[in-house]
């Protein structure tokens, strides 16, 4: 059991800590110089670690995404990096398209959001099957 912390920017680092203790789960770093082990994943790495998590806590579009595809609990925070502050529209046109909107967190504490019940896990593991086969037709128009 643990807790996956992947951040692109500055990190809630007391926040998630204290989510930590709180759920009583060890936290991970990923993508931190403190943990060596973590701070460079091949991609099948990341995936496994995103997979494998209780909670996943990001400010990442792909840490969201993979999230989503895994069915994770996760909790999504605005990215705190210089140049960077812009680019959440992406993961909340996402998290919008889901309902998931409560997973955005402020950035000095985590609210624990209601667990995501399995009917929607299911309703969104189908609209993303439905979009997959949208892109695979598209992909094989362009080829032929």
């Amino acid at each position: 059991h643990y807790m996956l912390a992947f951040f692109l920017g500055e990190k809630p680092k007391t926040a998630i800590d204290r989510f930590s203790m709180q759920q009583d789960i060890p936290v991970l770093y990923m993508n931190c110089k403190s943990y060596p082990d973590l701070y460079v994943l091949d991609p099948s790495e990341f995936l496994y670690m995103v997979k494998k998590a209780d909670y996943v806590l990001t400010d990442s579009f792909h840490g969201t995404v993979f999230s989503v595809k895994f069915n994770r609990e996760f909790y999504v925070f605005r990215r705190r990096q210089k140049g960077m502050e812009n680019m959440f529209t992406r993961i909340t046109d996402l998290l919008t398209r889901f309902g998931l909107e409560e997973r955005i967190q402020e950035w000095d504490a985590v609210r624990k959001a209601p667990v995501v019940p399995d009917w929607q896990w299911q309703k969104i593991c189908a609209v993303l099957e439905e979009e997959r086969e949208k892109t695979m037709k598209k992909l094989q128009e362009l080829l032929i």
